[in-house]
């Protein structure tokens, strides 16, 4: 995904509107320590991720897995007009667990993320 990099933010090409003359990035070559959404929509840009990266993911699965139910259901006002409007909390989380979901785990981390995923399907 391209996305352009304004006031040290990145936007997605649907968001970035009149700032397109700003510098343009291909985020499947920007890795980064977290995923990086759109600062305006919140749309995931798919960035690769550093080891580190992929722990933070790692860690957030976890946090969320014990919040529990209530949590992962939560629907939010904060999201509206963006990307997750509508969505349940835990889609954040679990966009990112698709994201690693390919990355070479360890048996134990893609159980971890495969038990996340189906745990936060419906």
């Amino acid at each position: 995904m391209l996305a352009y990099l304004n006031e040290c933010e990145f936007l997605c090409l649907e968001c970035a509107g009149d700032v397109s003359d700003n510098e343009c990035y291909d985020m499947d070559s920007e890795e980064s320590d977290c995923p990086q959404h759109c600062a305006q929509c919140h749309e995931p840009l798919g960035n690769p991720l550093t080891a580190n990266g992929v722990a933070y993911v790692l860690d957030a699965i976890r946090d969320s897995l014990r919040a529990g139910r209530d949590e992962r259901n939560m629907v939010h006002d904060c999201y509206n007009g963006t990307y997750y409007e509508g969505g349940r909390h835990c889609q954040i989380v679990r966009d990112w667990a698709e994201q690693i979901r390919w990355y070479s785990l360890s048996d134990r981390e893609e159980s971890l993320v495969s038990h996340y995923l189906s745990w936060t399907e419906h």
